[in-house]
């Protein structure tokens, strides 16, 4: 665990954050880094900055008034654009409360960074400089530490979490099921799926099986129970029209109760799972993109059913 904070200024005023640096001197296990240690000039700059997020608890942006500009027919002095633009990186990825801006001079600000963390670093009134390091020093002191690799937030698809299903068979293990034969699944699936939604996600489902074979003659008399189920979901992608498909494999299995002889397409139950590959597509339903239908099967295992319907939690 590490706490490193990200200081970004104008090169013109590294003078600033160098003093920020020697204020959060005090603050226990935490480590500046400049803006100006992190750029490789073998990379595009946003790649640089992407690259450091992983390893970063909060940002500092020195907003000092460097360049002029016009805003409403009126001139105005304004932070380096690239300041702000790191500033609105840092803060969608690590969380506005994460990140904060030291305003020096009359440094022109947009209206709507009202209400974030903002310290006014050089008021004219007496001791008002100390009360903004204080404040800077009390902010800093208050971050978590980050596991380096993790980045602190992850853009996900809007998929990604947890949903709860319910599943009805048509066919199970090669047996075609018809009334009154009864095979259902309820359980929980989480997804994790990467923001374009196009890269392979993956996640994990777990989920009660319930079945209940009325008799069919030797050897297939009547036969009912239940038992858990867990999978492994992987190759996790959704598509333009809202739908999303993936695969899925039986990680383990265990019956909790069971009535009458097992059918013989039915004995292998209680033995460790098949590594058979079950095959998921899902669409939103038309008044409700939190609600999921579709089906599923596995060719190998002999298993068709319908996904009566996935709600996002």
């Amino acid at each position: 665990m590490k706490r490193r904070v990200f200081i970004g200024s104008s090169r013109e005023r590294l003078d600033k954050a160098a003093e920020i640096r020697t204020s959060l001197a005090s603050v226990p296990d935490l480590e500046c880094v400049f803006w100006t240690s992190i750029f490789d000039p073998t990379n595009f700059v946003l790649e640089s900055l992407e690259g450091e997020l992983a390893k970063l608890s909060g940002a500092i942006l020195i907003a000092t008034p460097d360049d002029v500009g016009e805003i409403r027919n009126k001139l105005v002095i304004t932070p380096r654009e690239n300041v702000m633009l790191e500033f609105g990186l840092m803060s969608a990825r690590l969380g506005r409360r994460n990140v904060v801006i030291c305003q020096y001079g009359e440094a022109e600000l947009p209206s709507d960074l009202k209400g974030l963390n903002l310290i006014k670093m050089d008021s004219p009134t007496a001791g008002e400089d100390e009360t903004a390091h204080k404040a800077l020093i009390d902010w800093a002191g208050e971050l978590l530490g980050t596991v380096e690799g993790v980045p602190r937030t992850v853009i996900m698809h809007g998929y990604s979490g947890s949903w709860h299903f319910e599943l009805a068979l048509d066919q199970w293990r090669h047996i075609d099921l018809k009334f009154p034969d009864s095979v259902e699944v309820n359980g929980d699936l989480a997804l994790l799926i990467p923001m374009q939604g196009t890269t392979m996600g993956h996640g994990q489902m777990q989920a009660s099986l319930t079945f209940h074979l009325p008799a069919r003659g030797e050897p297939r008399g009547l036969y009912a129970g239940q038992f858990q189920v867990a999978h492994v979901i992987a190759d996790a992608q959704c598509c333009r029209d809202g739908s999303v498909h993936f695969t899925s494999r039986i990680a383990c299995s265990q019956i909790l109760v069971h009535k009458g002889d097992p059918w013989p397409e039915l004995a292998a139950l209680d033995e460790p799972p098949e590594p058979w590959q079950f095959n998921w597509s899902l669409q939103p339903l038309p008044d409700s993109s939190r609600t999921l239908t579709g089906s599923f099967y596995s060719k190998t295992g002999g298993t068709v059913g319908r996904v009566i319907s996935a709600v996002k939690l």
